[in-house]
């Protein structure tokens, strides 16, 4: 017998298996970290699609909520974005008017701190509403 045929790599049945498996974990493996980076892409992008908050959106917040500055609307709309982006993308304040959210907001918290292990407190619906009401009746779309 020829020295280099038996040395040389036969594609048996556990052969064939092995490669299978090894091909099938390459395939999950770079499956779930392009699927991780789509998803956080999307979420990134759609993130910025909330208005930049200006000095105007805060005295117009101030209005309704003495004292509002535009440190605070910042604050409360990081708020937004972290507590009702864990669950879903947030949507533009201003496609609901400023009267709408307080249901909206009450439902959603109810649901979540019902739902979910981390809850959102009261003083954090309350920056939530500020910044959702404040920033619905903004003009940017």
């Amino acid at each position: 017998m020829n020295l280099s045929k038996r040395n040389s790599f036969r594609f048996t049945a556990n052969n064939k298996l092995s490669m299978l498996m090894a091909l099938a974990s390459l395939g999950l493996i770079v499956s779930c970290s392009t699927s991780r980076k789509a998803h956080t892409e999307v979420k990134k992008s759609k993130g910025d699609m909330l208005p930049a908050v200006t000095e105007a959106d805060a005295a117009r917040g101030a209005e309704k909520f003495p004292g509002y500055t535009l440190a605070g609307l910042k604050q409360d709309m990081i708020l937004y974005e972290q507590k009702c982006g864990a669950c879903h993308d947030p949507k533009k304040p201003s496609m609901e008017p400023a009267e709408k959210w307080k249901g909206i907001v009450t439902e959603m918290v109810n649901k979540a701190n019902n739902t979910y292990d981390k809850k959102i407190s009261a003083a954090e619906q309350t920056a939530i509403m500020r910044y959702l009401t404040t920033m619905s009746t903004s003009k940017k779309k």
